[in-house]
């Protein structure tokens, strides 16, 4: 989960890659990234994942992990 969420990031932010504790702001993330993040994560994994809740877990673990949630009904 966690590589096909770095995966997502790296063509999004345009870097050549990511680390699971690296931070989608810290990386350029901005607003407009993170709708772009939303929608990818909608088309990947088919959950649909809240705006807020990507600054509120904005490292690719944590963000690998609320895709969990979700997919598993928990949140």
């Amino acid at each position: 989960m966690e590589e096909r969420v770095a995966a997502i990031w790296v063509e999004l932010l345009g870097v050549a890659s990511v680390g699971r504790q690296d931070n989608f702001i810290a990386l350029g993330g901005d607003s407009l990234l993170a709708t772009r993040l939303v929608e990818a994560i909608r088309s990947q994994f088919g959950v649909e994942i809240p705006m807020r809740q990507i600054f509120a877990a904005p490292t690719v673990a944590q963000t690998a992990e609320l895709i969990d949630s979700f997919e598993e009904g928990v949140l």
